[in-house]
Parts: structure tokens; sequence; C-alpha cells
């Protein structure tokens, strides 16, 4: 069950992607598109975590995904020193 409901919200996801494309081209601006992908790939996040861990409360939640995040920055800024030269 907590499968289907992470497959249906990375189906929306991707609907939303789509509605946003059409959007951008439509005229909207590009701010207003940003902060709701934002939201919906937070809300996504939150999802997987709560179908991986069906016990967790919502501030180990929470925590789950600051560590995420976390760990992601890590990983991108040790990318840049790389490209950069500097390690």
């Amino acid at each position: 069950m907590a499968e289907r409901r992470a497959a249906r919200a990375r189906e929306k996801w991707r609907q939303e992607i789509d509605t946003y494309h059409r959007a951008l081209d439509g005229g909207t601006d590009a701010l207003t598109v940003a902060d709701e992908l934002i939201h919906y790939t937070i809300k996504l996040m939150e999802s997987g975590l709560r179908s991986q861990h069906p016990d967790a409360t919502d501030a180990e939640i929470k925590a789950l995904m600051r560590e995420r995040v976390m760990a992601y920055d890590r990983v991108k800024k040790r990318g840049r020193e790389l490209r950069n030269g500097r390690i």
C-alpha cells in the first residue's frame, strides 16, 4: 500500500512538471514554478520516507529529511571542490 502511494506521488510529480513546462511556455513567472516544484519535491521525499519508515513520528521524518538534504549538500560540495581542483 505504501509503495502504491509513493508511486502515485511520483506520477503526480511528473504530471506537475509537465504542467509547469506548459505554464512557463504560457508566460507564468519562473519563481512561482520553482516554488511549487520545491514544494512537491519535499512532499515526495516525505512520502518516500514515510513508506520506508511507517512507524516514524513527524519529528523523526523531518530529521531523516534533514539528514538526506545535508548529505546531498556534502556530495555536491565535494564535487565542486574536485572540479575546481581544491582537493
